[in-house]
């Protein structure tokens, strides 16, 4: 796969066998069974080290990822984790915060990594993108 962006005239040769599109400056693209980040200029940012992140990359300054033994956590633009992969569910951060998960149980962390609302509920849904509803 590549891309090309009319607006700009952006070319990512046919190089990939997988691509997301660009965000917040860069893009997901499969490199030896693993997943990297490349710029604009298709130079690899974030080497390949994790076998997921988030389709869309980067929100908030921070990409979610999966380590191999499946627990998510997420890195910054450099690719450093900000947050450990301790998380058996993990979504994208919006505005500041992140449902996670563990044991079938959910919580909201800060984008430091700090838990704000523990994780105990049965159930926590980003609700109309500012407000979040939880069960006990």
């Amino acid at each position: 796969m590549g891309f090309y962006r009319r607006k700009n005239n952006i070319i990512i040769p046919f190089e990939y066998k997988l691509i997301r599109n660009f965000h917040e400056g860069l893009a997901v693209v499969k490199v030896e069974g693993k997943l990297a980040f490349i710029n604009i200029k298709n130079e690899i940012v974030i080497k390949p080290k994790f076998k997921y992140y988030y389709s869309s990359g980067f929100y908030e300054g921070l990409s979610l990822v999966r380590s191999d033994e499946g627990k998510f956590g997420y890195i910054d633009k450099q690719g450093n984790i900000i947050i450990e992969t301790i998380y058996d569910y993990a979504t994208k951060f919006n505005n500041g915060f992140s449902v996670v998960g563990l044991d079938n149980l959910y919580g909201l962390i800060n984008r430091e990594g700090v838990v704000v609302l523990p994780i105990k509920h049965t159930s926590l849904i980003d609700y109309e993108n500012t407000n979040y509803k939880f069960t006990e």
